[in-house]
């Protein structure tokens, strides 16, 4: 769950950058994965609350980059070559856009699906 979530903020960190999407792992955070052997599908509810608190903050700045993709798309900019800024930029805000849609999505459905906590 963490893994994803940390992936949309990335994702939202390089919208907000303009980062190219091979960039935008680098904005990531993700979580260590446990080495203990204890089950990864059990969480504290702190623990829990903590991670809700992140994705509200997060969901929040979405908003506003999916807006800055709904002007693009709405003014349809003709875009000189592929290999102009203005088509790398277009192409980091669809892309970026994408990958966090993407990741929402799967943070949502570990988050809200998974049968325990």
């Amino acid at each position: 769950m963490e893994t994803w979530l940390a992936r949309f903020e990335g994702s939202l960190t390089a919208l907000d950058r303009g980062a190219t999407p091979e960039d935008s792992r680098q904005f990531a955070n993700e979580p260590e994965a446990p080495n203990n052997g204890e089950n990864s599908n059990s969480i504290a509810v702190t623990e829990l609350a903590s991670i809700v608190n992140r994705a509200a903050d997060s969901i929040e700045r979405f908003p506003p980059a999916l807006r800055r993709l709904h002007t693009f798309i709405r003014d349809d900019p003709l875009l000189a070559s592929r290999s102009s800024t203005e088509f790398m930029e277009a192409r980091s805000l669809v892309q970026n856009a994408m990958d966090a849609s993407r990741y929402l999505h799967q943070f949502a459905q570990v988050h809200f699906l998974q049968k325990s906590y």
